[in-house]
C-alpha cells in the first residue's frame, strides 16, 4: 500500500508468516537535491493483514515525525 504523509512517500509491504503478517516499510522523501529510500522491516507479527498495514503506516508515521531515521 502506498501512502503520502507530510510531503513524504510511504510503502508498507506485508506478507504472510505463520500464523500472523509480517511488514516491511519504505520511506522515500527528498534532501536537497538527493533522493533518499529509507527501508526497515518490523520485528513484531500481527494477526492480519490490516493490522500490519496499520502498524506500520503508524511505525512510518513516527519516524517522519522523528525526523526519519538515519542512513
Amino acid at each position: 500500500m502506498e501512502y503520502f504523509y507530510k510531503g513524504d512517500r510511504i510503502e508498507v509491504s506485508v506478507w504472510p508468516d505463520g500464523d500472523g503478517w509480517c511488514a516491511i516499510l519504505f520511506i522515500y522523501y527528498s534532501k536537497g537535491p538527493q533522493n533518499i529510500l529509507v527501508t526497515f522491516a518490523m520485528h513484531d507479527t500481527f494477526k492480519t493483514y490490516d493490522g500490519a498495514i496499520e502498524a506500520g503506516l503508524a511505525e512510518a508515521q513516527k519516524c517522519i515525525d522523528e525526523g526519519k531515521p538515519a542512513i
